[in-house]
């Protein structure tokens, strides 16, 4: 039988958002008064089934991978999130998408790992030229990372980048990159893994409707990078949850080596 929570929610004229209660009680306020209710919620519902593993994605989880990011970022950006450049695509073919998965098979969360080797794969990806002066080809840039809604906020998005960093570290990149919104909440915690960020400063054409330069982050290789990779491992030791790795290490390191790069095809 499934556990159910009592909850009881309190909210005053003029709040603007239900955080951080935001998706468990209504959003409508009443103008006149402030107004208590009760919720029911099932927390049984707000767990993973089991058993969680993290695994290489492949052709046969596009489908999934499409359908959790497009949802993941019209539930975050509305109408500025652009569906078809979310979907899976030859560039998820190319490179390398990692996911967490629970016992029931459901996507959880995923995470896209490109190694960029010439300066067509840097302008296709990162959607900006490539300047020498900032980063020394070939690099890694993580992306298209989403997790599911109702499991937002549970680290699953530092267990995918601290495997990414792990295979990072054994590729031939000098660097991981990627990049986000200006003033994105994400920065900060970035900041304390060890990236700098400077500005793109061309307008970002990407799956966000977006006329303003995105931030872009970078993670040199070497001590900083294990910093960051330690960092996220003791972040999730002390969730103290079990999570499968059924990541092949060499396996994906050597399938990122082999991706032809664009300016070859």
């Amino acid at each position: 039988m499934s556990k159910v929570g009592f909850v009881v929610g309190l909210f005053v004229i003029g709040t603007a958002s239900c955080s951080p209660f935001e998706g468990v009680f209504a959003r409508s306020l009443y103008p006149a008064f402030s107004v208590v209710y009760v919720h029911f919620v099932n927390f049984a519902n707000t767990r993973p089934n089991t058993q969680l593993s993290a695994m290489i994605l492949n052709t046969s989880h596009a489908e999934k991978v499409s359908k959790l990011r497009v949802d993941a970022y019209l539930h975050r950006y509305g109408d500025r999130a652009v569906s078809k450049k979310l979907l899976w695509n030859n560039n998820d073919e190319r490179y390398l998408n990692i996911g967490l998965i629970d016992s029931a098979h459901e996507l959880l969360s995923t995470l896209r790992i490109a190694l960029l080797r010439t300066a067509g794969d840097f302008k296709s990806v990162m959607l900006m030229p490539h300047d020498p002066a900032r980063c020394e080809l070939p690099v890694i840039v993580l992306g298209r990372g989403a997790t599911r809604q109702d499991f937002e906020s549970q680290g699953f998005h530092g267990v995918l980048r601290s495997s990414a960093l792990k295979i990072s570290r054994g590729t031939v990149a000098t660097a991981v990159m990627g990049t986000m919104e200006q003033g994105s909440l994400r920065i900060p915690q970035m900041k304390e893994l060890g990236y700098t960020f400077f500005e793109n400063q061309e307008p970002w054409n990407g799956f966000l409707k977006d006329e303003k330069p995105a931030a872009v982050a970078i993670l040199p290789k070497g001590p900083r990078l294990d910093r960051a990779i330690e960092l996220l491992d003791l972040r999730e030791r002390k969730r103290n949850r079990p999570i499968e790795d059924l990541i092949a290490y060499e396996g994906a390191i050597a399938h990122l080596h082999a991706a032809i790069p664009i300016d070859a095809v």
